[in-house]
């Protein structure tokens, strides 16, 4: 091999030789091609985190709205309830009041008309007459558990005599009050009437008084002082 060709190899040799010492330096784009899958992968798992990020951010947020709406709603409920048992009340005491009212106002318009009854009753059947004064026959049957042993005073018409039984005149006494059993008061007396007569009787009541023989009085009047009217 001559010079010539030497100089021919050195030239060809020359550019491989530099091309492999400069390959650790430097990289072809055919080098660096593949870490961009790479780079894809990153942001594709920080989109993944931030994706997440945001769906947990929207979970949270959505929870909150709805306690904080539950919440609302549980106040809303208990202001309603409050407000109609308030009112609950308030209706009822009202109606009592009224009620009171009404029971109140009936009572004292009432009143004048009871205590005129009463009075009307009063005056109709007047209560038990003061010593001397003439008592109505249904008084006396009425009073007659006080009257026992005592002077009594009484008018009304002889409906019945009969003279001589047992020592004495006996006589039925009416005066238009008093029901059966009560409007019918029999006396003893010394003196003389007729049927039909009015007379004032006075005498001793005796109550509950037997002579025998089927003679038994609840009240009687015995001995009796007879003035013709």
């Amino acid at each position: 091999m001559n010079q010539r060709h030497l100089a021919l190899l050195a030239a060809l040799l020359a550019p491989a030789a530099l091309a492999a010492c400069a390959g650790p330096l430097t990289q072809t784009p055919e080098a660096a091609a593949p870490a961009a899958p790479a780079v894809a992968v990153a942001a594709a798992d920080t989109a993944t985190a931030a994706a997440a990020d945001a769906k947990t951010a929207a979970v949270d947020t959505a929870t909150t709205a709805a306690g904080s709406a539950s919440t609302t709603a549980a106040t809303a409920v208990a202001a309603t309830t409050s407000a109609a048992t308030d009112l609950k009340a308030t209706a009822v005491d009202t109606a009592a009041a009224a009620a009171s009212a009404t029971q109140s106002a009936a009572t004292t318009a009432a009143a004048p008309a009871v205590t005129a009854a009463a009075d009307l009753k009063a005056a109709a059947v007047p209560s038990a007459a003061p010593t001397g004064a003439a008592q109505s026959i249904e008084q006396l049957f009425r009073d007659r558990a006080t009257l026992g042993g005592k002077e009594v005073t009484v008018r009304g018409t002889v409906v019945k005599f009969k003279a001589g039984i047992m020592g004495k005149n006996w006589l039925h006494l009416q005066d238009g009050t008093g029901a059966q059993g009560t409007n019918d008061l029999t006396v003893t007396t010394a003196a003389d009437t007729e049927v039909g007569k009015k007379v004032l009787v006075k005498g001793v009541a005796a109550v509950n008084k037997d002579f025998g023989y089927g003679y038994k009085y609840d009240l009687i009047i015995e001995d009796a002082d007879l003035t013709a009217e």
